[in-house]
């Protein structure tokens, strides 16, 4: 080989031919070994939490929507008009509360007054949860009445 003539690597590459055709392989070597350690770790036992026992009779139980803190703080927020106006008062609604624990419709029963408060009442009970009501071990659709107290701080 003469001084102009360029090394040949492996195959008659170039040097930065078979650096590249190195990467490549290894790459696609490392692809193949990453899905054998994928396949392997499938067939390993996988963990399971067993839940404790729970009496039957408690699970079955009928009962109505329970509210959960754990599921949502049942507050209402007040609007900025009703808070500059310093409205306070009582809006009692009746909420029908799904077989998911969401509110699916709301109405109210007894007005405070101010559609100001009434309105912050309904739009708040849209984001509350519950846990929904059961009739023989399934959870159903139940009506559940609430009082929203909207009292401003002095």
């Amino acid at each position: 080989m003469g001084p102009e003539e360029a090394r040949r690597y492996g195959f008659g590459m170039s040097r930065e031919a078979h650096i590249a055709f190195v990467a490549v392989y290894l790459t696609v070597l490392l692809m193949v070994a990453g899905f054998g350690v994928l396949r392997f770790a499938a067939t390993l036992p996988t963990w399971q939490f067993h839940w404790p026992a729970v009496p039957v009779a408690g699970v079955l139980r009928d009962h109505g929507p329970i509210a959960d803190p754990a599921l949502g703080a049942h507050r209402a927020v007040y609007t900025p008009i009703a808070v500059r106006l310093r409205q306070e008062g009582d809006v009692l609604i009746q909420l029908q509360v799904l077989p998911d624990g969401s509110v699916g419709d709301a109405r109210i029963l007894k007005s405070s007054g101010s559609s100001q408060l009434d309105a912050g009442a309904l739009v708040s009970a849209g984001y509350w949860r519950y846990r929904p009501a059961m009739h023989n071990g399934m959870p159903v659709a139940a009506n559940v009445k609430v009082n929203v107290r909207f009292k401003l701080a002095n």
